[in-house]
């Protein structure tokens, strides 16, 4: 029997893309910042509750563990060279200091794809570099609480 390896998905296909199109157009249009070239990340995280459960049959007996999960939150950081014009866009973006609309989308090039949208906050930017080398761009984005995930993308 042949070996079976895992299919990979590079890391290039996990993109934040900001809506560049104006609200009220349909379809949105989205665009990726190009100043996100080297590393992207996604924290999917969850809040969790934790609590015992007495035993009431005995109760010298040890309490079993229960929890449940209060909430769910969608963060992401990417980080690259940087790029003036999307860096600059970036950079408004933050200092307008409003929530924006935007999606994750993990391109995967075929079945198994899907997508977050919703609205973002940016949590930090960070941009610098050596004298004579090319900068840096860090990016860190939060959904506000309003998100939802589609996995139907091919």
């Amino acid at each position: 029997m042949p070996d079976v390896y895992a299919e990979h998905i590079a890391g290039e296909k996990l993109l934040f893309l900001i809506r560049t199109s104006a609200d009220g157009v349909i379809p949105a249009v989205y665009g990726a910042s190009c100043s996100i070239n080297t590393n992207t990340k996604l924290d999917l995280t969850s809040e969790v509750y934790e609590g015992s459960r007495a035993n009431c049959t005995d109760p010298s007996k040890p309490a079993k563990k229960v929890r449940r999960v209060k909430g769910l939150d969608v963060k992401f950081t990417g980080s690259g060279m940087a790029d003036a014009a999307s860096q600059k866009t970036m950079v408004q973006t933050w200092a307008a200091g409003e929530a924006v609309p935007g999606k994750i989308v993990q391109d995967t090039g075929g079945a198994g794809g899907w997508e977050v949208e919703g609205t973002w906050i940016f949590d930090s930017l960070g941009i610098g570099g050596e004298h004579r080398e090319d900068q840096a761009f860090d990016i860190s984005i939060s959904t506000t609480g309003d998100f939802e995930f589609d996995f139907g993308i091919a």
